[in-house]
């Protein structure tokens, strides 16, 4: 447990105490909500405390350390994909920007047929159509998600911020029934071969034919 007396040498008390206050105010005071929402809102992407240096000044502090707590907070309710973008960035150190990194959460989203059998992020906001393949999605300042049941249920908790990115050659694989999947996953952790899979995509009406027998 901190001291006070730790806490006081770690930070930096300025002169400007009337400064400290007011953005203190910010953050805590249940009546500066709608200063609280314009400050998320203007949270920039790879803005960070610099913890290398041996004093701090509290309304630093507060200013760019708290925002990444309020975005985590509010993760498990909502936030726009514009901010857990850059929340991905910082954390999981990607160097290849930001606009993939933000058209990858919102097709972790997509919930339309041929898309994803299982999203893993649930979207609220234009987030394209089954005609244009999603590529009509919104902008990721318009648009939010969430995390649903289903995901909570499928990964562990520490693993809610994490978007993993690879470099790799292109390829298809066909959507499978998650059930099939699961019950041959079973299957192999039983030493038992697994049953072949046909290709399923949830909401689809239609018939599937296998016409290349190597695939």
């Amino acid at each position: 447990m901190m001291h006070i007396h730790d806490f006081t040498s770690y930070f930096y008390i300025t002169r400007d105490l009337a400064a400290s206050r007011r953005r203190a105010r910010v953050n805590f005071n249940k009546k500066k909500a709608e200063d609280r929402k314009e400050w998320l809102k203007n949270y920039e992407p790879g803005t960070f405390m610099n913890h290398d240096v041996n004093e701090i000044t509290i309304t630093d502090f507060m200013i760019k350390e708290l925002i990444e707590l309020k975005i985590y907070k509010n993760f498990k309710n909502k936030i726009k994909v514009s901010l857990l973008a850059g929340a991905v960035l910082e954390q999981a150190a990607y160097h290849h920007g930001d606009a993939g990194l933000q058209q990858t959460i919102i097709a972790m989203a997509h919930d339309f047929v041929d898309s994803n059998n299982i999203n893993v992020l649930h979207g609220e906001g234009q987030f394209g159509t089954r005609a244009q393949g999603g590529k009509d999605a919104a902008s990721a300042r318009y648009t939010c998600v969430t995390i649903p049941a289903l995901t909570r249920n499928i990964f562990h908790r520490i693993a809610y911020l994490i978007v993993m990115m690879t470099v790799s050659w292109s390829l298809f694989i066909p959507n499978y029934n998650p059930r099939d999947i699961v019950n041959n996953l079973k299957r192999l952790i039983n030493d038992e071969e697994p049953i072949p899979m046909h290709p399923w995509y949830r909401g689809f009406q239609g018939d599937i034919e296998q016409i290349n027998m190597e695939i």
